[in-house]
């Protein structure tokens, strides 16, 4: 499944994984919740489509992977995770440089360990650079100088 996503933190990305229920009953993906945990089912406000992936995608081959050191602030990447009870997923989207935690983030996930900006996160499989910041003319989303607060629905 392809979950696709606006966030005013970490602009537009992909989540292409399994559909999965979550701890509070809610549907997610790669633990992404894509519909409100309340009594009425409703899509998450981030959320803006869903889309089905073709059988033939299900087996994902692992994308060459490109140095964390040569991704910056603002490049169109795509990353292949694994992690329990996922299983493995991609994000499509922008990396951003988030020094409120010393790290290079993906959507609302770590690329980097923080301070050490070049060691792959934990569960990071692989991540290919798509276009560079300078070259896909898409709006890049300000570094992240301070996280956001909670909401009370989270």
């Amino acid at each position: 499944m392809n979950a696709y996503f606006r966030n005013a933190v970490y602009g537009p990305f992909v989540i292409t994984g399994t559909l999965t229920t979550l701890a509070h009953g809610s549907l997610g993906i790669a633990g992404q919740a894509i519909e409100t945990g309340t009594g009425t089912r409703r899509p998450v406000p981030e959320l803006f489509a869903l889309t089905p992936v073709p059988d033939h995608a299900d087996v994902e081959p692992i994308p060459s992977t490109t140095p964390l050191s040569e991704v910056h602030h603002g490049d169109l990447v795509e990353a292949v995770f694994d992690q329990n009870p996922y299983g493995r997923f991609t994000l499509t989207g922008m990396a951003l440089d988030a020094p409120a935690g010393g790290v290079l983030v993906l959507g609302s996930r770590f690329l980097t360990q923080p301070v050490a900006t070049c060691s792959p996160a934990e569960r990071l499989v692989a991540v290919t650079i798509l276009e560079p910041a300078a070259e896909h003319g898409g709006a890049v989303p300000a570094r992240i100088h301070r996280w956001p607060e909670p909401s009370p629905e989270d």
